[in-house]
């Protein structure tokens, strides 16, 4: 919905994400945290907008995307990087 907003022209996304965690949390040492230590968010933007404009896209998804603004109140380390594909 935010794309059509922004971008009322065709853009392609493509995400990844990279998640650190230890899984010995998981298998239930108690010294060992549960949670994500970091995300890394990786985003290639295929537009003919300018980097600006990616910027600027970045910065609205992180503000409105209740996953990421979970994990941010949840103090997760957050490394988003969109860049021009």
């Amino acid at each position: 919905m935010l794309l059509s907003l922004c971008y009322p022209d065709r853009i392609w996304i493509h995400r990844s994400s990279v998640i650190c965690l230890d899984p010995r949390g998981l298998m239930g040492d108690p010294e060992v945290t549960r949670y994500f230590e970091n995300v890394v968010i990786e985003a290639r933007v295929k537009t003919e907008e300018s980097e600006d404009r990616v910027k600027e896209l970045q910065e609205k998804t992180d503000q409105r995307c209740p996953v990421f603004t979970m994990l941010k109140a949840a103090c997760i380390e957050l490394e988003p990087d969109w860049t021009k594909a």
